[in-house]
């Protein structure tokens, strides 16, 4: 297994970059998140997963630990292959998944690239007890995300599908709002003043 590379970024692509690692470049599958961090001819350390098929050997590459370890927290779900995963991980901050799958909130999952209803509903199942394992405390501290906001994104969700909106539709916008309002109260506020605006309200 190769559990990372630290080398020379000699070529990015939108999805791909090239390594160097003395004299040996290896070519890396990156989520969009990771490729922000990188610049061509710098070093860079990526925290990689291995995939080994019959039609060839894929890496797949991370700038944080954190996104690495989503990643193959991913993997371990039946139907969960580490393209569709480094494409997940390209779409969501691994703290917003992770309350994501705490509260249960199949709206924000179905919204992720190669997600429907049925692998949204397979991903509660089974990362469910997982999740739980997260360390809440350090996931806090860096995001500003708590339980009590986790459960007010949760409450806003359910409201606001009271109202006639759907979980589609009202799941990115109260999860990116939860960032700055953790009060069910306030949070309910500013999602109703987006979502009228984007409905011409």
């Amino acid at each position: 297994m190769i559990g990372y590379v630290h080398g020379t970024v000699v070529r990015l692509w939108e999805q791909e970059c090239l390594v160097d690692v003395h004299g040996i470049g290896y070519r890396v599958w990156i989520p969009a998140s990771t490729r922000a961090t990188l610049k061509t001819g710098e070093d860079a350390l990526l925290y990689t997963h291995l995939q080994i098929r019959d039609d060839g050997w894929f890496l797949y590459g991370f700038a944080t630990e954190a996104e690495y370890a989503l990643h193959e927290l991913l993997c371990t779900v039946t139907g969960i292959g580490p393209k569709v995963a480094v494409g997940i991980v390209a779409a969501i901050r691994p703290e917003d998944f992770y309350t994501a799958i705490r509260t249960q909130n199949k709206a924000v999952l179905t919204n992720l690239p190669g997600i429907g209803k049925k692998s949204a509903e397979r991903l509660l199942l089974e990362l469910k007890d997982k999740v739980g394992e997260w360390p809440l405390d350090a996931e806090s501290a860096d995001t500003g995300h708590t339980p009590a906001a986790a459960g007010a994104v949760a409450e806003t969700v359910a409201a606001l599908c009271q109202l006639g909106y759907t979980e589609a539709e009202v799941g990115p916008v109260v999860m990116r709002l939860s960032a700055e309002y953790t009060d069910t109260g306030r949070l309910l506020t500013a999602a109703l003043h987006e979502l009228g605006k984007k409905r011409g309200t």
